[in-house]
Parts: C-alpha cells; structure tokens; sequence
C-alpha cells in the first residue's frame, strides 16, 4: 500500500472516531442537562393529573347513581324509578374506573423508572462508561473498544430510551389525544353535574321525609297520650255528673222534708243542707275544671291531626308536597300526564347514551395514550438498539492491516 493511501485510511478512522467521540460527549452532556427528564416530568404530571381528574369524576359518578339506583320519584299515575334508567351504565363505570387505576399505575410505575435513570448514580455510570470509551478512542491498540462501547450504548439505551418514548408519546397524545380527552371529559362532566343536581335533591327529599315522618310518630304518640287522658277525663265528667246529679237528688229531697217555717227561717242553720250543697258546689267547680280540660286536650288533638295531615301531604306524591317539587327540580315532569313523564324518559336516556358512549370513548383514548402508545414506541426503541448494538467497532484491526500492508 502506498504512503498516500495510508495517511487517507488514517484520515478516515480519525474522522470516525471524532463522529464517535462528539457524539459519545453530546450523550453524556444531554444525560446530565437532563432536558429531556425535564419534558417527561411534565408529560407524565400532566397525564397523572388528567387520569386522576377522570378517576374522580368516575368514583362521583359511581356514587350519585348508588344513590339514585334506590329512588323512585312519581307523580300522580305517572313512576319514574331512576334506578332502572342508570343501571345499564353501572359495569361501563366499573370497567372505565378499573382502567383509570391500571393507567394511573401505569403513569406511577413510568415516574420511578424515570426517578432510577435520572439519578446522579446512574449519570456517574454514564459519564464513567463514556470516559472508559473516549480513552480507547485514544489508544490505538485497546482490545477493549467492542466491550467499552457496547456497555456505553446499553447504558445511554436504559438512560435514555424512556425519555425518547415519553417524549414521543406526549407527541402524539398533544398532537391527537389530548383534545378529544377534555372534550370527553367536559360531556362527562357536565352531565354527572345534572345528575349530581338531582342526587342533592334527592337527599334533600329523603331528609325532609325522615323528619316528617319523626314529626308524625312524635305527633302520633302525643296524640294517643292526649286522647288517652281525654278518655280518662270524659270518664271523671261522667262520675262527677253523675255525682252532681245525686247530690242535687239529695239537695231537693232534705228540702221538700223542711217544714215551711224551717224552709223560710232565714236565721236557720241546716248542717246537713249546708253540707250537702257545699259538696254540690265543689262538685260542679271540679266539673267545670274538667270541662276545661277536655276542651284544651281538644284543641290540642285539633292541632295534632292538623299537623299530621300536614306532614302527610308534605311527605306525599299530592301537589306541593316535597316529591312533587322535587320532581319538578329534577325536570321529570311539567305537569301530571303520563305521556310528558314518558317523553322525559326518552330525553333522560338520551343523557345517559350519552355518558355511556363518553365513558367508551375515554376507555379507549386511555388505553391508547397509557398503555398503547409506550409499549409501541417502547418496542420501537429497543429494536432500533439492536440495530445499533449489531454495529462493531473495528479500529484496531483496521490499524493492524495498515501496518501490515505498510511494512510489506
């Protein structure tokens, strides 16, 4: 070989191994800056946050139909059982919240491999493996270069292999996903707050009927009490009068056995007489008392059975009462026909289609952007490593036959 071919066969592995060494430095410079652990960072906060923004919205909604899934609002001839109607989206609520924690852990477990290769450990390893490559760059006839190198690339792959696919998946989840996302998740969103809305209302009604009917067995009781004691009076009234009677019996016979002179005899003192008509008198003031108090415990019972029709038509389905307004709230009916009632059954289940088909739509836009997404770009990257790691680098050797064919 001539010495013009040598020198240019030098020129050329000392340009590759410049290429090799730039980008050995720009690796490690990039491992360190951590530019890349930085827009990862964000994505993941980001993705994390929107999946515990649905798996929330998830859990209120589970709970709003756990509440509605036991009423039954109706007015008039007209039932509307909400249970019936939230029933079908029950198991789609149930499987959509079983992905959001398989994609939230998902996120979580990407976070802590994310922590582990960004650490400064893990940057030392790095700088170290890449120092050991540059110095046999240097050293012509290092038999190491095969080894050096090959761990360089396995650790800048484990280094950086998670951000490349973190950065690619934000790429297209911003680029595609993220839109229809919000978009989703706002629908969603809206009508778990009509819903949410009817719940409240609901609660509310089931409160006020609870105390209604605590204010009715109170009423009750103190009814049967008062009415007991009316019982109990009416029977001391029937005693005294019959006591009155006979004592004024008693009063008219000591009279008609007085003699004239005796009955006009002002000055006369009849003790039995006396007697007689002081019990005549105590008996009818006692009369009168009881007269009095049957008349309060009247008026009381009065108020009582007033009270209680009340609570009865509050708890009731009659117009006014509690569920006729709630339902009213709730917009299950304008008025007590049965096809207006009907024809809100049709425009509830058209909500509920609706949240149901968001709900699918999420599912699959999770599964997509969580699990998907980096398992392809994840097996994108680990192919394109072994098209790398593949490559052998041949310095020394190419140095040996240019020695040799310069001393033949």
């Amino acid at each position: 070989m001539s010495i013009q071919s040598m020198l240019s066969t030098g020129v050329i592995y000392d340009k590759k191994k410049l290429l090799i060494a730039a980008i050995t430095g720009f690796l490690v410079l990039i491992s360190w800056l951590g530019i890349l652990d930085t827009l990862s960072y964000d994505y993941l906060n980001g993705s994390l946050l929107s999946a515990l923004s649905s798996y929330g919205l998830s859990r209120a909604l589970n709970g709003i139909i756990s509440v509605l899934q036991s009423s039954t609002l109706s007015v008039g001839i007209a039932s509307v059982s909400v249970g019936e109607l939230l029933d079908p989206i029950n198991d789609i609520i149930e499987r959509f919240s079983g992905l959001l924690t398989l994609s939230i852990a998902s996120i979580i477990v990407q976070k802590v491999l994310l922590n582990i290769v960004s650490s400064v450990l893990f940057k030392l390893m790095l700088s170290i493996s890449g120092l050991g490559l540059l110095i046999s760059l240097c050293i012509r006839t290092t038999p190491y270069i095969q080894l050096l190198s090959r761990l360089f690339l396995l650790l800048v792959f484990l280094r950086l292999a998670l951000s490349f696919m973190l950065i690619l998946t934000s790429a297209v989840d911003n680029s595609f996903l993220t839109n229809q996302i919000n978009a989703n998740y706002e629908n969603v969103n809206a009508q778990t707050e009509k819903l949410d809305t009817l719940k409240n209302e609901i609660l509310k009604q089931n409160q006020q009927i609870k105390k209604a009917e605590k204010a009715i067995s109170v009423s009750k009781k103190e009814r049967m009490q008062l009415m007991q004691s009316l019982l109990e009076q009416n029977k001391k009234k029937q005693s005294l009068d019959q006591l009155i009677r006979n004592q004024r019996s008693e009063i008219e016979h000591i009279s008609n056995n007085l003699t004239t002179f005796e009955r006009y005899n002002f000055m006369r003192k009849d003790q039995v007489l006396e007697s007689a008509e002081f019990n005549l008198s105590k008996q009818e003031q006692q009369l009168e008392r009881v007269l009095e108090s049957i008349d309060r415990e009247q008026s009381s019972i009065a108020e009582l059975d007033k009270d209680i029709d009340e609570y009865e038509s509050n708890k009731s389905e009659k117009p006014g009462g509690w569920v006729d307004g709630i339902a009213k709230v709730a917009g299950f009916v304008s008025n007590n026909s049965i096809e207006n009632v009907k024809r809100k059954l049709v425009e509830i289940r058209q909500d509920l289609d609706f949240i149901v088909n968001n709900l699918l739509v999420l599912m699959s836009l999770y599964i997509i952007k969580t699990i998907l997404f980096p398992i392809l770009f994840m097996y994108l990257l680990v192919k394109a490593f072994k098209l790398i790691w593949a490559i052998e680098l041949s310095f020394n050797a190419s140095a040996k036959k240019v020695r040799v064919h310069s001393i033949s």
